[in-house]
């Protein structure tokens, strides 16, 4: 089932052999629930031509397979590091910005973010005021009650109406935003 070129060493290979055998060396190397994938991969290299196999070398082409799945794995494993090694470094970067002392200015900034906040928050509760069950909810979410579940058993309200109000204060934040956006930009 190999290929049809003329003089390709795997025109003719019987890749259920190939497979089984590659699987049978594949268990004596990687963990035991890993040996069929490993063998894939290396099947995957050697047919697309990314890791060829070479007769005239000194192994076979099922021990080929699983050096090829070998690689890949241990490639991908490479870049799973990598990658958690990029986040440490950002969150120990993060922990070290936290750790310096805020300028004059960064403490100006905050103050003036957190006295937005309450404003617009102010206005929301000032656009829920006839609406009971949004009251409810927001006051939920002042106290750090996030989850609509821990907002039922909270306010007594059903699901159906917690989610509802979320929804209404969505869309009543959203109208503030858009109304702060209009104001900002005229």
């Amino acid at each position: 089932m190999g290929s049809h070129n003329p003089g390709n060493p795997l025109e003719g290979v019987d890749w259920g052999d190939v497979y089984a055998k590659a699987v049978a060396i594949a268990l004596t190397c990687v963990p035991r629930q890993d040996a069929e994938d490993v063998v894939m991969a290396g099947v995957t290299k050697v047919l697309d031509g990314s890791d060829p196999w070479d007769p005239a070398g000194k192994s076979t082409l099922a021990s080929h397979v699983v050096a090829a799945g070998r690689r890949e794995r241990e490639s991908e494993l490479r870049k799973t590091r990598r990658h958690e090694h990029h986040r440490a470094v950002e969150a120990f970067a993060e922990g070290a910005e936290a750790d310096r002392p805020w300028t004059p200015e960064e403490h100006v900034s905050e103050a003036e973010e957190r006295d937005e906040k309450a404003r617009r928050y102010s206005r929301l509760v000032a656009l829920c005021a006839d609406d009971p069950d949004a009251l409810a909810v927001l006051e939920c979410l002042e106290q750090g009650i996030d989850e609509p579940a821990d907002q039922v058993t909270e306010t007594g309200q059903t699901l159906d109406a917690v989610r509802n109000a979320r929804k209404r204060i969505k869309r009543r934040a959203e109208t503030l935003v858009e109304t702060d956006d209009e104001e900002a930009a005229s």
